[in-house]
């Protein structure tokens, strides 16, 4: 998945975004980790995606900065994990596809979108 960089003059100070955790119908039959909705008062739109042996789980969240693959976690064999994120209302909305994300951040976005409903 790709990143889209932020604009250079950020004028809008929130957006919405859509969230869901999985977001594939085949996957909400089987469990749902966070209902589908839209999300207000958020900075940056995530898509990101996980494929383990030909299973693959898709999550979309709000949050207020882009996760990063700067540090060079370690992730498990077999698993491939992507992100992409955007800054634009309502741009998290169809799958996208590009560059990687170690399984630290996949695993850090699914937390946090957990620690929201839990506080909720």
């Amino acid at each position: 998945m790709s990143t889209t960089h932020p604009p250079i003059f950020l004028i809008v100070l929130s957006i919405k975004c859509r969230t869901c955790l999985p977001c594939d119908e085949e996957d909400k039959k089987r469990f749902i980790f966070r209902p589908e909705a839209i999300q207000s008062d958020c900075k940056v739109c995530v898509t990101a995606e996980s494929e383990y042996a030909g299973y693959k789980m898709e999550g979309r969240a709000c949050m207020q900065t882009c996760p990063t693959s700067s540090k060079a976690e370690p992730t498990a064999p077999g698993i491939q994990n992507n992100v992409a994120c955007c800054y634009k209302d309502m741009c998290n909305c169809q799958s996208k596809r590009g560059s990687k994300i170690s399984l630290f951040h996949l695993v850090t976005l699914v937390a946090i979108i957990i620690w929201r409903l839990l506080a909720h």
